[in-house]
């Protein structure tokens, strides 16, 4: 999708201020409770801030995006380990 292309350079800097954390705590929060799963599909991955975050939490993710700008960016983050 083109229109991707210029909004990926951006993506990080306008969600900037948003609490990642606490939403990947509450996700988890509702793992923990139902499944002792370790691997995650996160479709719409964007900028991959949020599987990042799950990885540090010793779970396996695998992203999925329709930009591939955004595929890039995450992979790029991690150095294509993900």
């Amino acid at each position: 999708m083109s229109c991707f292309k210029h909004y990926s350079n951006y993506y990080d800097l306008i969600y900037s201020d948003k609490n990642y954390s606490t939403e990947v705590n509450y996700v988890e929060s509702l793992f923990q409770n139902k499944t002792r799963c370790k691997n995650i599909l996160e479709f719409g991955c964007g900028t991959g801030i949020h599987a990042n975050l799950l990885a540090e939490k010793n779970y396996i993710v695998h992203g999925i995006d329709s930009s591939l700008e955004m595929i890039k960016i995450a992979s790029e983050k991690t150095n294509g380990l993900n």
